[in-house]
């Protein structure tokens, strides 16, 4: 996407042109800014897609001139009103490491300031609403625990039916104490989204940054690329927040760091999952990528087909459930992976009874079983209307 899709409105196509980061984007820029446009809808769009902060920037440094006044101050209110709050969370989240490390708890921060600095070196530069920890699995307990003691609660509150559910899908639960919302993660994703990432090597290869002079461990820059990778993938690629992190990463990171990312990705069958975030970091922003990173995105020519896909809803729509996890499943290279995608039973099976922990394994029955009951309950109505269309055009 060398220029954005002329049949956007002008504002998408502001949006979309103000965060590339190829040459000549800055004069494509300031044509389009020469047109008359509705700046209350470019803002809300800027707020909207997350990157309010950047666009701001992107203004002021490129096309001050081309900006009313009254504009320039809104936008200028909200970047300094992002900038406070994501001082505040990260206090928070100072706070909250400096607990579970006194407890022994190695915990990893995901996103959030973490990924503010990694991947555009300044905290008031990314916009983020939250905060993300991953923690190892046997840690949950004590560290459910630690956020109880500073104030958090969880939500939903744990034992009920649906944080059960949250626990069954293995993944992630919510907590809050009044506006700051923490996300504690013990897995990258979804386990009905089949995907064998190894944890214990993100915690061993994991770095440590600077945030407001404190030491902070979060992942390594080729783990934060096949996480962001994953974390696109899984909402359906429709944030192009997430597509721009993941340029300015790709661009931050050092060239080793996509070779070793490449690694990992082919042990795990997750090729396809980088190449698409990969390419549309590429496609939509203008990264640069590395050769290594070239190679493998030229090799799979089913990516390009997603990548458009992907890129055509941006700005224009979000993703529901079922287009997410179709995409997932087409995003896995190997028969197997693809498989297991169609076998690994979710949310709709775990409704259909509820099982204790010990018989997890007949939700494998009760999927196919599912699933089968589904697909004639389709052909049965599908066959009703072709026999009630004949009968009409008989008695006719």
């Amino acid at each position: 996407m060398s220029t954005p899709n002329p049949c956007l409105p002008l504002e998408n196509r502001i949006l979309l042109q103000a965060l590339r980061l190829d040459d000549g984007s800055a004069a494509a820029l300031r044509r389009m800014l020469s047109e008359p446009l509705d700046w209350a809808r470019l803002r809300d769009l800027a707020l909207t897609h997350g990157v309010q902060p950047l666009i701001y920037a992107r203004l002021r440094d490129v096309a001050p001139d081309l900006v009313p006044h009254a504009e320039m101050r809104a936008q200028r209110g909200q970047f300094v009103y992002n900038g406070q709050r994501n001082l505040r969370l990260t206090g928070r989240l100072l706070k909250l490491l400096s607990a579970l490390s006194e407890r022994e708890i190695s915990a990893l921060a995901l996103k959030g300031p973490a990924l503010a600095i990694q991947a555009y070196g300044d905290l008031a530069l990314r916009d983020f609403a939250d905060l993300d920890l991953l923690v190892p699995r046997e840690a949950l307990a004590r560290t459910f625990d630690i956020l109880d003691e500073q104030g958090y609660a969880a939500t939903p509150p744990l034992g009920s039916a649906a944080a059960n559910d949250k626990l069954k899908a293995d993944s992630e639960l919510h907590f809050r104490a009044g506006d700051v919302h923490i996300d504690v993660h013990w897995r990258p994703i979804e386990r009905f989204l089949p995907l064998a990432v190894d944890l214990e090597r993100w915690r061993t290869n994991s770095i440590t940054i600077d945030l407001l002079g404190r030491p902070v461990p979060t992942l390594a820059p080729e783990d934060a690329l096949l996480y962001l990778s994953i974390n696109g993938l899984r909402d359906g690629w429709c944030s192009l927040k997430t597509i721009v992190d993941l340029a300015h990463l790709c661009q931050a990171a050092p060239d080793a760091a996509h070779a070793q990312l490449w690694d990992q990705a082919e042990r795990i069958g997750a090729r396809r999952i980088v190449a698409l975030g990969l390419s549309l970091a590429s496609h939509v922003v203008g990264v640069d990528l590395p050769p290594v990173s070239l190679r493998y995105l030229e090799s799979d020519e089913a990516v390009t087909i997603l990548v458009n896909e992907a890129a055509s809803r941006l700005t224009l729509e979000l993703v529901d459930g079922a287009t997410a996890y179709a995409l997932f499943r087409r995003a896995r290279e190997r028969l197997r992976d693809r498989i297991a995608c169609r076998l690994t039973p979710g949310p709709r099976d775990w409704a259909v009874v509820e099982l204790p922990a010990s018989l997890d394994p007949l939700y494998y029955l009760i999927r196919p079983l599912r699933l089968g009951g589904s697909l004639l309950r389709r052909s049965w109505r599908t066959a009703g209307r072709l026999v009630h269309g004949r009968l009409s055009t008989h008695h006719s």
